[in-house]
């Protein structure tokens, strides 16, 4: 504002004598002064807040904060690559920003839902806040099938897709081919599935097998006593080691107290191989599982084509091994 000078006032034709001029001189010489002054200061003070009205605007105009809205039907967000913001990586969980149902001890569903008549909805994630160069994995339904999903966009990598289990790996899934690797094993169901094409049983373990005589079973003073199987779907692979000093027992040889029961119909051949055992002359050993039983049955064969007999019990045998397969 320009202060301290009122302007004489001249009629036309009057005459101004030089000390007045020069007074109309200094006084406008004053007023110029005054101007140079003060005129930048104040073009700064108008800018300052110019911008700082343009920053307010700009600011609201890109977010909007709020504390415990309540909104009633849909939320639209006008324009493209807009975002929900919020401390969602807090470094105390607890203060982290949450979905959560409005209903009291209720539980919370987040839906992702298409639009009229689409027919799939997903939910994609990115490695990078670059989303057109990112590693991604995508999760959702179509009208015809559920999947996940690893991907990229532009530059980024594929990566494998791992399964955690209390922070130990128990799945992976290759980056090149989607190959499965278990890296804690495959626990079955070990349940019977009549599907020809279902792997749904696998177990391992010990079992206890008694040697005793068909006429009378009798006991037996072992050495050894050693019975390991494994079954895989249907098979059942046995490793039977025997030896024995004294045996009370009457009638052909045979062992029992095989883990599963043979499958009805079949005849199962075991190798066989032993020291001790009285065959007779010129016979050959051999041993089977037969079809609804749990023990292995043994045989005098004879070579050249003689019958075949069963084997006496033997009070005394260093070593009867027995290993094979069976049906069940």
């Amino acid at each position: 504002m320009i202060e301290n000078f009122t302007p004489p006032a001249y009629q036309n034709g009057e005459t101004i004598s030089a000390p007045e001029l020069d007074n109309v001189f200094t006084a406008i010489h004053s007023v110029l002064e005054q101007i140079i002054e003060e005129t930048p200061s104040t073009y700064a003070e108008q800018a300052a807040e110019s911008a700082a009205a343009a920053a307010a605007s700009a600011e609201a105009a890109a977010s909007y904060e709020f504390t415990d809205p309540e909104v009633t039907g849909s939320i639209t967000f006008a324009g493209t690559g807009n975002f929900i913001e919020g401390d969602f990586s807090n470094a105390t969980e607890a203060l982290r920003v949450k979905f959560r149902t409005t209903i009291e001890n209720g539980n919370t569903f987040v839906g992702v839902v298409p639009n009229g008549s689409g027919s799939a909805a997903h939910s994609k994630y990115y490695s990078s806040s670059d989303t057109g160069n990112s590693s991604t994995l995508l999760v959702g339904t179509s009208d015809n099938n559920a999947s996940i999903v690893v991907g990229k966009t532009g530059a980024g990598a594929y990566l494998p897709l791992n399964i955690y289990v209390a922070a130990v790996l128990a799945l992976q899934f290759s980056d090149i081919d989607g190959t499965p690797k278990v890296q804690q094993g495959i626990r079955f169901g070990n349940t019977n599935v009549a599907a020809s094409d279902v792997l749904n049983w696998h177990e391992r373990g010990t079992f206890t097998p008694s040697v005793s005589g068909f006429s009378s079973a009798g006991v037996a003073t072992y050495f050894n006593r050693i019975g390991r199987y494994r079954r895989f779907g249907n098979k059942v692979e046995i490793h039977i080691y025997l030896s024995w000093s004294a045996h009370t027992g009457l009638g052909d040889i045979y062992v029992d107290g095989l883990p599963f029961t043979a499958l009805s119909a079949t005849i199962s051949a075991l190798a066989v191989h032993y020291s001790g055992l009285n065959l007779g002359a010129g016979k050959q050993l051999s041993a089977a599982v037969s079809g609804n039983f749990n023990m292995v049955n043994f045989y005098a064969c004879d070579p050249a084509g003689g019958s075949t007999i069963g084997v006496p019990m033997d009070s005394s045998v260093a070593y009867l091994s027995v290993n094979g397969t069976y049906e069940v």
